[in-house]
C-alpha cells in the first residue's frame, strides 16, 4: 500500500468514526430531550399536588 492508499484509508476510518460518534451523540440529546420531558411532567404534577392540597386545606378550614 503506498502513502497515497493509507491516507484514503485513515481518511476512510476517520470518517466512519465521526458518523458514529455524531450518532452517539443524536442517542444522547434524544434521551436528554427525554428526561427533560419527564422532568417537565413531574414539576407539573408536583405543582397540580401543591394547589390541589391547598384548596383542600382551605375547605377544611370552612367545614
Amino acid at each position: 500500500m503506498n502513502d497515497s492508499e493509507n491516507v484514503s484509508k485513515i481518511n476512510e476510518e476517520i470518517a466512519i468514526g465521526t458518523e458514529q460518534a455524531a450518532a452517539s451523540v443524536k442517542q444522547m440529546v434524544a434521551s436528554a430531550d427525554q428526561s427533560s420531558n419527564a422532568l417537565q411532567t413531574v414539576i407539573k404534577s408536583t405543582d397540580l399536588w401543591a394547589v390541589t392540597s391547598d384548596k383542600l386545606e382551605e375547605r377544611s378550614h370552612t367545614l
